[in-house]
């Protein structure tokens, strides 16, 4: 694979959906990337049916863990993990993008690192199950607050 296509910024509607992975594939792109947003209420079958016949690989899947911020945190984003590793079987996909949560490690305590660490692993082990892997994705600490960052769901979308 080559290049791939992130369909992340062109909404997260079926019509958005087809027409980038349309033009993705007319363009000449090897893979998209699906976000979260659409996936959660997509028909799985038809995203997959629809790249292969662009000739399109679905590369990685991309869901939102918070690891960090508190247990049940932790816990919702081990759910989220068993659903993000079966849509990527049933996607084909090879990888799930992972983040750990939404504290920046400089700010983030001993308990914070233990619970992501366990984390992670446990979510690697349930991947590696199925051929899955978790690629960790990291950013570099900008200094705003993030308390007032809320991502959308499905419903506000």
């Amino acid at each position: 694979m080559q290049v791939s296509f992130a369909m992340m910024g062109f909404g997260w509607t079926q019509e958005v959906a087809e027409r980038c992975i349309q033009v993705a594939g007319r363009l000449g792109y090897d893979g998209i990337d699906l976000w979260k947003q659409y996936l959660d209420t997509a028909d799985l079958a038809w995203v997959r049916e629809t790249c292969a016949a662009q000739g399109l690989q679905i590369v990685q899947i991309c869901p939102y863990f918070d690891f960090t911020s508190s247990q049940a945190s932790a816990s919702e984003s081990m759910r989220e993990a068993e659903t993000f590793i079966g849509y990527a079987q049933t996607l084909g996909a090879s990888y799930i993008r992972t983040y750990t949560g939404i504290t920046p490690s400089a700010d983030a305590d001993d308990a914070m690192w233990d619970r992501c660490v366990k984390s992670l692993r446990e979510a690697c082990d349930m991947a590696a199950a199925s051929e899955v892997k978790l690629l960790l994705e990291t950013h570099q600490v900008i200094p705003v607050s993030y308390t007032h960052l809320t991502l959308p769901t499905n419903r506000e979308v």
